[in-house]
């Protein structure tokens, strides 16, 4: 018998889309009092085994969409003998409750390596190698294992949600269209089975709104829950019919024709101007939330045609480095492979590349991603004499790729990185600190608006319109949001004020805005729309207002505009990928390295490490990159930041590995 000790326990119970109280307000309250610590109960004790022990110190706050038959049917009377919470039918109650705990207390969200500030919480994060993927599909594709990965977790509602139209139509042709592939003997299931198991599934999910991305996301959560439970594969065709049968995605119901090909660009084109009309009423991370999001617009530039002069090179053949010693004027490139495989970023970068038939193009990632965190260009285009061998060799490569074929490989994988950026905000939004604020900060080049959380100065996610941003919004809406008057354009406080969302600005209210006033005198002065937080808690999140925006303004200056991963395409949609992807990345090593002794931002990693040069050693077994001694590698070693890293894909299973000396 597993014993939970709960010390302290708030329930708040909001009210959504004008249902109504009953006559009796609070009775509502107290029949979900009487059965929710049962509910927790009874969830808790399927996470963890008899034998662990855990203390979660920090608070955990749950968030559980409940429909009002759900609670009126909490609230009636217990008949018979034996009337306990087995005889309320609540069923998809209990799927939303289960799915929310385990996604909140057994993902990979608390590990500090990770995630750079959440080292107080508990860390069950499972290896890749130990998750439950049926035998005969250990070895099938790259999607299919990190779906499988991330329904493991209990992350795959909350990252496919994050991902735009275009992905979803390529991984679900990718696992659809796979069935003559299909190992023999993997469905061994009768159609029947098939058919019930999934129909008693989606019974527990709520009905999907009509849109195409919102379709989608259920078809591959229902296809990865399926193939999880049954050991079956989504690209088998009685998996397909079976599917085909409880979600079309087709014409007909005996169309079992791959889904149409969509080929939308990623990113945030035009939107419909309410950030409240694309803000759910209940929490966005949950399972059933798969059928109630809005369909993404195309991003107009990601499709741009290439510029002036340059035209798509034949495709090349670079050497790659099997053997041999090379000296590079920084090692910063491979000190992020630690930090980003622990975070399953590079698994998901092969499923990417792998779902687009762009797998060939991974040294063209790793030379743009190198790009980021090495010396600038000269005039914004020259490429620094010591970035070029540094990023070659980072991708394994003789020599850097040309120019225009890093523009080309932008164009192409431009629509699909959603993924990337979902596996970052994911893991980001779960391991923020509710009690410290984020900030909206808006960039010009390219304009949009840049998501920070201010503790560690994190990028959680940029869009070119507030709205795409409303998921995350939501998930964090316990934290003050600040807003510096420097980036605010007359619509933006309009619209978070349209959709419930509290914010803390520097920004006089206009004529017509009755925003609340907090004033610190000598500190400073700043409004908010947020009526019941404590005036002393709003006001301590205000004062780092001025501080964050300084320090995000010089970290998008620094990676965004100073280092154009492909400088003839500057705008371009991976560009603004891989930004995020080094951000997080610095980010964590210098949270890990001097969070005990000062501030900590990414770009004091870049200012910092930029300049330790290495020897990089390969050979047929390993990448060994062998550092000079000293204070910066004694400080890397002591807190893990060296050790072995598995699986980078452009390594072709060799083992990267520091040294020193």
């Amino acid at each position: 018998m597993v014993d939970i000790d709960i010390h302290h326990c708030k329930l708040r119970v909001v009210r959504h889309d004008g249902w109504a109280w009953g006559p009796e307000p609070q009775r509502l309250l107290q029949s979900v009092m009487r059965m929710l610590p049962e509910l927790l109960a009874r969830q808790l004790a399927e996470l963890w085994d008899n034998e662990a022990e855990y203390e979660i110190a920090a608070p955990v706050r749950i968030t559980i969409p409940v429909r009002l038959h759900e609670l009126l049917a909490a609230d009636a009377p217990p008949t018979g003998r034996d009337a306990t919470l087995e005889n309320v039918s609540l069923p998809a109650f209990h799927a939303r409750l289960a799915q929310v705990l385990r996604s909140t207390l057994r993902g990979e969200h608390f590990t500090p390596a990770e995630i750079g500030h959440a080292e107080s919480r508990p860390s069950h994060k499972v290896p890749v190698e130990q998750l439950h993927i049926p035998p005969g599909l250990q070895g099938y594709g790259a999607l299919l294992r990190l779906l499988l990965s991330w329904y493991d977790q209990g992350v795959l509602a909350a990252r496919l949600e994050l991902c735009t139209l275009p992905s979803l139509e390529t991984w679900c042709r990718s696992m659809w269209g796979t069935g003559d592939q299909v190992p023999a003997g993997v469905t061994a299931v009768p159609p029947e089975t098939l058919s019930q198991w999934l129909h008693d599934f989606a019974a527990t999910l709520s009905v999907p709104a009509q849109d195409r991305a919102a379709r989608l996301r259920r078809w591959l959560f229902l296809a990865v829950a399926m193939t999880h439970a049954l050991g079956v594969h989504p690209g088998d065709a009685s998996v397909q019919r079976a599917l085909q049968q409880i979600l079309p995605l087709s014409g007909s119901d005996g169309d079992t024709s791959p889904p149409p090909s969509v080929l939308l660009s990623r990113g945030d084109g035009d939107r419909s101007p309410a950030l409240s009309a694309l803000i759910p009423a209940q929490g966005s991370q949950h399972a059933e939330n798969l059928g109630n999001l809005s369909p993404i617009a195309p991003d107009q530039q990601a499709r741009r045609p290439m510029p002036q002069g340059l035209q798509p090179p034949p495709p090349s053949s670079p050497a790659v480095l099997y053997e041999g010693e090379v000296s590079v004027a920084s090692a910063l490139p491979f000190l992020l492979l630690g930090p980003l495989t622990r975070l399953g970023y590079l698994q998901t970068l092969t499923a990417v590349l792998e779902s687009v038939d762009l797998l060939p193009s991974m040294p063209l990632f790793a030379t743009a991603l190198a790009y980021k965190v090495l010396d600038p260009p000269h005039r914004g285009w020259q490429r620094h004499p010591t970035a070029v061998p540094a990023a070659a060799t980072f991708a394994a490569l003789a020599e850097a790729p040309p120019e225009p074929e890093l523009a080309v490989f932008a164009q192409q994988v431009a629509a699909y990185l959603s993924p990337l950026d979902a596996v970052l905000t994911d893991m980001l939004v779960t391991g923020h600190n509710p009690q410290q604020p984020l900030l909206l900060y808006g960039t010009e080049s390219p304009q949009g608006w840049l998501l920070v959380d201010v503790e560690g100065i994190f990028p959680l996610a940029w869009a070119e319109a507030v709205e795409v941003l409303s998921p995350i919004l939501l998930r964090c809406q316990a934290s003050p949001l600040l807003i510096p008057q420097a980036t605010l354009n007359p619509q933006l406080l309009g619209q978070l004020q349209s959709a419930s969302l509290g914010f803390v600005t520097d920004a006089p209210p206009t004529r017509h805005e009755q925003w609340r006033h907090l004033r610190q005198p000598p500190s400073g002065r700043w409004w908010t729309n947020d009526s019941s937080a404590p005036a002393s808690q709003l006001t301590k999140a205000a004062q780092l207002l001025a501080d964050a925006a300084e320090e995000t303004a010089l970290l998008w200056q620094l990676l965004a505009l100073e280092r154009p991963s492909i400088p003839v395409l500057p705008d371009a949609a991976l560009d603004r990928t891989l930004t995020l992807t080094a951000a997080l990345a610095l980010g964590t090593i210098a949270w890990t390295l001097w969070r005990e002794r000062e501030l900590v931002v990414p770009h004091l990693t870049l200012t910092r490490f930029r300049d330790l040069d290495a020897r990089v050693c390969f050979s047929p077994e390993s990448v060994r990159v062998r550092l000079p001694l000293g204070q910066r590698y004694r400080d890397l070693y002591e807190h893990g930041l060296l050790d072995d890293v598995q699986d980078v894909p452009w390594f072709d299973g060799r083992v990267l590995q520091f040294s020193g000396g």
